[in-house]
């Protein structure tokens, strides 16, 4: 038998990339998702023409690394009645271990406002808010789902 054959160079450093990949695939970083949660009505232009409610919503990064808000669609149902969407396409860092607020305007629609209280009781409204917040991170695009039901009673004194 005559010597052992040499291991050639690209062997070795393919063995040596595999043992450091499964060595420190236990040390990945635990990910946890995002949240985002809205922390109510910030302002209401009422208008003949036009009326626009503006959202605050927080969106709190708990990990590490910090990622970027892309966008986020929403919707607004009053007393059950749909009467306003809206989308937000402008871009926000959120940075690692940190909570971002965020404003969404939104438009209404007086016909569909005005049906929402024909549908209940005009001094204790109820309104829905809900939507999906568009994250990219590292790890991927992540979607998270946001929503806000609310009694206000006394709306109209």
């Amino acid at each position: 038998m005559g010597s052992p054959k040499p291991t050639s160079p690209w062997k070795t450093a393919l063995l040596a990339a595999l043992c450091a990949i499964a060595s420190h695939g236990s040390c990945a970083p635990n990910v946890i998702e995002p949240t985002v949660t809205i922390a109510g009505l910030e302002s209401w232009a009422f208008g003949a023409e036009k009326s626009t409610l503006v959202f605050a919503v927080e969106v709190t990064n708990p990990n590490a690394f910090g990622g970027t808000l892309v966008g986020a669609d929403y919707h607004l149902e009053i007393n059950g009645v749909a009467v306003g969407e809206g989308e937000l396409e402008a871009e926000y860092a959120i940075p690692p271990a940190d909570t971002v607020r965020i404003f969404l305007p939104l438009e209404l629609d007086h016909v569909a406002f005005l049906k929402s209280f024909l549908a209940g009781d005009p001094e204790n409204l109820s309104y829905t808010l809900w939507g999906t917040a568009h994250l990219e991170t590292f790890v991927g695009d992540l979607e998270r789902p946001f929503e806000k039901e609310e009694r206000v009673t006394n709306a109209i004194r």
